[in-house]
C-alpha cells in the first residue's frame, strides 16, 4: 500500500512538473502533495520578472504558486 502510494505520488509530481508545459517553463518544483498543505516552488529568473523595474515575478508565475 506504501508503496502504491508513493509510485501515485512520484507520477503526479512528474505530470505537474513536465507534463504541463506552463509550469516546466516555470521550473515548478512540488514540494508537498500532503491534502492539508500541498506546496509548490519555483526559484526566481530574470525572465520571471514583471517590466516595473521591481524584482517581483510576472502574474502568472506568481498566481501559479499563490
Amino acid at each position: 500500500m506504501v508503496q502504491d502510494i508513493a509510485k501515485l505520488e512520484a507520477k503526479l509530481r512528474h505530470l505537474f512538473e513536465h507534463g504541463v508545459p506552463f509550469n516546466s517553463v516555470l521550473g515548478l518544483k512540488v514540494e508537498s502533495l500532503d491534502p492539508a498543505a500541498p506546496k509548490l516552488r519555483f526559484d526566481m529568473r530574470p525572465e520571471l520578472v514583471n517590466d516595473t523595474g521591481e524584482q517581483i515575478a510576472t502574474g502568472g508565475a506568481a498566481y501559479m504558486v499563490g
